[in-house]
């Protein structure tokens, strides 16, 4: 299982690397099936969060993990999973996402 999720691991990363190239900045590798993914230029509050969860893809965000809560990231950071997703829904929900943030394509 080890090596089959480190193949999952590497596949999300290019896709994640091709779909947004220089505009992210990846961290969490070592953490287990997820990951943290930083978009900038991007702030994620409950409006955008309740956005990207009506397109279907599941995610959390590290703001929502701050003690004493705050509405507002001054983190960028969204929490992905992909230990149960194929190559086809980790591509589509990327493309997804994408579409969701324009601020990152110059739309």
């Amino acid at each position: 299982m080890k090596k089959r999720y480190k193949e999952k691991q590497s596949l999300f990363l290019t896709i994640l690397e091709a779909t947004f190239g220089e505009s992210i900045t990846i961290s969490g590798i070592d953490t287990g099936l997820y990951l943290t993914v930083s978009f900038k230029g991007v702030e994620f509050d409950s409006r955008r969060a309740d956005l990207v969860e009506k397109s279907g893809i599941v995610a959390n965000y590290v703001y929502r993990h701050y003690w004493p809560y705050r509405s507002v990231s001054s983190d960028p950071g969204m929490i992905l999973g992909y230990g149960n997703l194929e190559e086809d829904e980790m591509r589509r929900g990327m493309e997804t996402l994408r579409s969701l943030l324009p601020s990152l394509t110059g739309k």
